[in-house]
């Protein structure tokens, strides 16, 4: 099958772990993460890729079993999914900007949740209520993550769920978006907020064509 033309846009194939992929890529700058939907391959991203090529390295990858990846005879659960996932950002080296995790649970609680969601390897900093004397909402945890990460809080973005997190966010200086949880954005967040959006999806969008992380 013929691969579908979009301006610029280049194709490789990438041995994810044990999963060869295809890649569509292009642009240049900080990487987005494109994942198409099922049953959904890379072209499907055909229309936003000219929007933010110009700002970001736009990474286009067909997921087990779509488009022009492999297809083996298993491993369709989220979880391996997740890994392929994982697996392609390392063999890209795409993931190159500091991040952290700032929480308001405790520690072993935090390292419990990324433990199990097989992320707790992916961040440079863990940040918990266990490491200051006032939580959230004083800006003292993003305060610490910022000095962990060898960063001024203002060139931090902050993705918060919780109104208590936007008001230490924005205390210690950083931008912040707000990605509602269970309880929904107060006035005072909605208004003091870069956004308020629905999911990390919408996030990684707007930061690419507004250019938010390039300062």
């Amino acid at each position: 099958m013929e691969l579908p033309h979009v301006p610029g846009v280049e194709h490789r194939y990438v041995d994810a772990g044990r999963l060869r992929m295809h890649v569509a890529e292009t642009g240049a700058g900080g990487p987005v993460l494109a994942l198409h939907g099922w049953p959904q391959h890379w072209y499907v991203w055909r229309d936003v890729i000219p929007r933010l090529a110009p700002h970001a390295r736009v990474i286009c990858p067909d997921l087990r079993g779509f488009g022009w990846s492999a297809v083996p005879g298993g491993g369709y659960d989220r979880e391996t999914m997740a890994r392929d996932v994982l697996a392609l950002l390392d063999a890209l080296d795409a993931a190159k900007l500091p991040k952290a995790i700032v929480t308001s649970s405790s520690r072993r609680t935090a390292e419990r949740h990324l433990s199990l969601a097989g992320i707790d390897d992916r961040f440079d900093a863990i940040l918990t209520r266990d490491d200051v004397s006032r939580g959230k909402p004083s800006p003292d945890l993003y305060l610490l993550a910022a000095k962990r990460m060898g960063a001024v809080p203002q060139a931090c973005l902050a993705i918060e769920d919780s109104n208590p997190g936007v008001t230490a966010a924005l205390a210690a200086g950083a931008i912040t978006i707000m990605v509602p949880d269970i309880v929904p954005p107060t006035d005072q967040s909605r208004q003091r907020c870069r956004a308020v959006l629905p999911d990390l999806d919408a996030v990684l969008a707007l930061l690419r064509e507004s250019r938010a992380l390039a300062g």
